[in-house]
């Protein structure tokens, strides 16, 4: 492939704002995975050379991620990264040591909406509606409203944070499970859930929609969990029946300072195609 078609297939329309994105793709991942934990130093001119783009684009993602709080610049250390980003399971519970407390906000009965019937698959009137915090070193990142099939575990005070999930089930709805169903959407947060997560009304939030299934086929709980978008990310682990077994879920090793070369996979084109191109 020669110059001019390389350009026409991948470069076609490319911009600084692409660049800025990349970056900021990139360099966030690395927070979320613990490559650059709390106190990591980021040099502009290191970053330039392994993620081959401008200076520029670098200023503007770090600008960027100081925005949503993940870095810093620090008296004779440039910038450096004051916060992590939380990987958080999408579909299982929470483990035991991602430091997360789970706090009741309120548990009650509610009427049972044509929707919530047809997604539990239930002819009952009304469904047992609890809410909780998700607290993470002190802040709220999470807030989970989950609506419960009557006939399950009476009196059942459940720990959303030290309880496997197929124990959980098995607890709280005395079955066991078969599946779970899991979508996130990204929205903007109402104003009542902003207020649980310390956070403006209209931030960008993340929105996992879980449903529990039983053996027997049928929805025995329906959850909602809304998550700061930018102290959380979720994260699932799948792999083909196929595939080799791999290193996943290992803790990988801090970044030394200055090092970004194994950081980074960085696709290298044939030739430069511009100081902008990452």
């Amino acid at each position: 492939m020669d110059r001019d078609e390389y350009r026409e297939q991948y470069d076609t329309g490319r911009t600084a704002q692409q660049a800025i994105r990349r970056v900021y793709n990139i360099l966030r991942a690395a927070i979320a995975d613990g490559r650059l934990p709390p106190g990591a130093p980021l040099s502009e001119p290191e970053l330039c050379r392994e993620l081959q783009t401008s200076r520029t684009a670098v200023r503007h993602a770090l600008r960027t991620m100081s925005a949503d709080g993940l870095v810093a610049r620090a008296p004779r250390r440039g910038t450096v990264v004051v916060r992590a980003v939380n990987r958080l399971p999408l579909r299982g519970g929470f483990p035991q040591d991602s430091g997360l407390v789970s706090r009741t906000l309120e548990t009650r009965l509610v009427s049972c909406s044509p929707l919530l019937a047809a997604r539990l698959d239930t002819d009952d009137v009304e469904v047992e509606m609890s809410e909780y915090l998700l607290v993470l070193h002190g802040e709220p990142v999470g807030v989970q409203t989950a609506y419960c099939r009557l006939g399950g575990a009476e009196d059942y005070e459940p720990d959303l944070v030290s309880e496997d999930l197929a124990e959980y089930f098995t607890r709280r709805h005395g079955g066991d499970l078969a599946d779970v169903q899991s979508t996130v959407e990204a929205r903007l947060c109402d104003y009542r859930t902003s207020v649980l997560l310390a956070v403006d009304e209209g931030a960008p939030v993340l929105v996992r929609e879980r449903l529990l299934v039983a053996t027997d086929g049928r929805a025995a709980e329906l959850s909602y969990t809304t998550f700061r978008a930018d102290r959380v990310a979720l994260a699932t682990q799948e792999s083909p029946a196929s595939a080799p077994a791999t290193a996943a879920g290992r803790t990988l090793d801090p970044v030394p300072e200055g090092a970004y070369r194994h950081l980074f996979t960085v696709p290298t084109p044939p030739f430069r195609t511009g100081e902008d191109s990452p």
